[in-house]
């Protein structure tokens, strides 16, 4: 049941529970907007938007379900013989791709993201990782819907030959809400374009980004979607790098949601730090903010800017 906003703003709150955690969606009404800069925990280091359409936030969830600076003991990490059904890890079976994310990983253990030559590197080895994974799994592009998430996850759609034409493109901007605690989190949604939205329904949806972490982002638009009761027929999302935690809550969340879903990775990572970036088995950085890298391969109209 939708509850009215504490805001005079149009806006519908409703809450729902996701792996038995409580979680909110907040949707504008047509003809409004939801204004998040006042309500930032730190509005001066905010890169992105100021208001979205529609803002999911899952509160404690992350830290509760153990994900937020966590590390999954040795004896319990996958191999190529324990990884859970419905997840795949290629690096587990391919030398020359896991040697692709080696380097990613060293590229990502110093400040690269004012590097030219760096960030040109790790964009094709993250173009040769997500090349591999699709002559694996013999994508097919005219059997398939791209959800496109500014930013990261438009640039891994073209690495798979989808253009931006192709995709169905839908801002998606992490948030810190002031009177929360470290480690909570929230999603600001905006699609560019709702009537193509609608489409995906019924169709097998495929989300790719290079770092798969707490998977909030892709959860958060699976959320809107089912609200808007848009239900895809099967839902694939692919990474450079799938974490431990985050990939189990991700497939949880898409039974709770209703939906069929895989994840399909190039690497693995057993840990997450304080801010959700993965860490390598050794503890080092894995690929880092993948945003902040590829965000000078997008067109100049998707690219984030300080406010």
């Amino acid at each position: 049941m939708a509850k009215e906003a504490p805001a005079s703003a149009p806006i519908e709150i409703h809450d729902i529970a996701l792996d038995g955690y409580p979680v909110s969606i907040e949707i504008a009404q047509e003809g409004a907007k939801i204004a998040i800069f006042d309500r930032l925990e730190d509005p001066e280091t905010y890169v992105g938007p100021k208001e979205f359409d529609v803002v999911v936030n899952f509160r404690d969830l992350f830290v509760k379900r153990g994900l937020w600076n966590s590390c999954v003991p040795r004896e319990e990490r996958w191999t190529s013989l324990t990884t859970p059904e419905g997840i795949s890890i290629l690096g587990f079976f391919d030398n020359e791709l896991a040697d692709a994310i080696e380097e990613i990983s060293w590229i990502s253990q110093r400040d690269f993201y004012t590097d030219e030559k760096d960030c040109i590197r790790y964009y094709n080895l993250n173009k040769f990782v997500f090349g591999k994974m699709q002559n694996r799994a013999h994508l097919r592009k005219n059997r398939i819907d791209f959800l496109g998430l500014i930013r990261a996850g438009v640039v891994a759609g073209e690495m798979l030959g989808i253009s931006l034409d192709e995709q169905v493109l839908i801002q998606t901007k992490r948030l810190h809400l002031k009177g929360e605690a470290e480690g909570d989190i929230a999603i600001g949604i905006t699609p560019e374009d709702p009537q193509k939205l609608r489409e995906i329904d019924g169709k097998h949806l495929l989300i790719a980004d290079p770092a798969g972490a707490t998977y909030s982002s892709v959860v958060g638009n699976l959320i809107y979607l089912t609200h808007l009761g848009i239900k895809p027929e099967k839902v694939s999302i692919w990474n450079t790098v799938a974490s431990h935690k985050g990939s189990l809550f991700a497939l949880g969340a898409l039974k709770d949601l209703g939906l069929t879903g895989e994840i399909f990775a190039g690497g693995y990572s057993p840990a997450l730090t304080s801010r959700y970036y993965l860490e390598t088995e050794k503890g080092k950085p894995s690929v880092r903010d993948a945003g902040d890298a590829l965000d000078r391969f997008l067109p100049e109209r998707l690219r984030l800017r300080a406010i």
